[in-house]
């Protein structure tokens, strides 16, 4: 519509200008111009807007963060915690998931039969890629504390209020 309707307005503000030998002819081809950049730009709109979204990487409208990290620890209950959880566009339909996962399994074979499962209910969840990482709780520690596992570069004290975990343990919480 967008390349027809330029070629139409310019047939017809050519065709009023020689057929009308009037006064007021010479502002018929900027009024015609004017008119037909407000089409192109709300043509535009909309794809400019979701271009834009994609460049911000913003989280998609369709996914809900909190009701997806709430469906990963109800589908899979050897995840302890999630964390770094960052869901953004790439393309208008390759939405790319990346996150830390703490779990409580015994074996790396147990956590590849995990993965495969993760990655299909994400791939459900309309998340195309997903970058998966891994951390082993040990199962012979308590289970309801949870150490920080960042580390600082600094041992200023102003480095370690910056991470997430800024305390030495930090309580678990499933669900945020």
């Amino acid at each position: 519509m967008r390349n027809s309707a330029t070629s139409t307005f310019l047939i017809i503000t050519a065709s009023i200008i020689l057929l009308l030998n009037v006064d007021w002819t010479y502002l018929v081809d900027p009024i015609v111009g004017m008119f037909s950049v407000v089409i192109i730009l709300t043509s535009i709109y909309p794809s400019m807007k979701e271009s834009g979204l994609i460049l911000l990487q913003t989280v998609p409208k369709n996914i809900n963060v909190n009701c997806l990290k709430r469906s990963l620890y109800q589908k899979f209950p050897s995840i302890i915690n999630i964390h770094d959880l960052h869901i953004w566009c790439l393309t208008s339909d390759k939405i790319i998931a990346t996150f830390h996962i703490t779990l409580a399994l015994s074996s790396t074979h147990d956590y590849i039969k995990l993965n495969l499962k993760m990655r299909h209910f994400l791939f459900f969840e309309g998340i195309s890629l997903a970058t998966i990482q891994p951390e082993f709780q040990d199962l012979n520690e308590q289970c309801s504390v949870i150490k920080c596992r960042y580390t600082c570069s600094s041992t200023k004290e102003r480095c370690d209020k910056k991470t997430c975990c800024h305390q030495s343990e930090k309580k678990l919480d499933l669900i945020d």
